[in-house]
């Protein structure tokens, strides 16, 4: 017994397979993320405006946060 809409499902589940693997469409990257230039740095001013912020100093701890 063939069943006539085994190709009918068959391509239905190829459609998707294969426009699941298409990249998507590049997005406009985020003004924060182009002003980092070394994420590495940012997480340093960022954990020590943490620590200096836990520690009283709030003037300095936003002085680290807007480097």
């Amino acid at each position: 017994m063939k069943n006539p809409l085994r190709k009918k499902y068959l391509f239905i589940i190829l459609f998707f397979f294969f426009c699941g693997c298409v990249p998507p469409p590049e997005r406009e990257k985020d003004a924060a993320l182009q002003v980092v230039s070394d994420p590495v740095n940012a997480a340093y001013h960022y954990s020590l405006s943490v620590h200096l912020a836990l520690n009283g100093n709030l003037d300095d701890a936003i002085a680290e946060l807007e480097k």
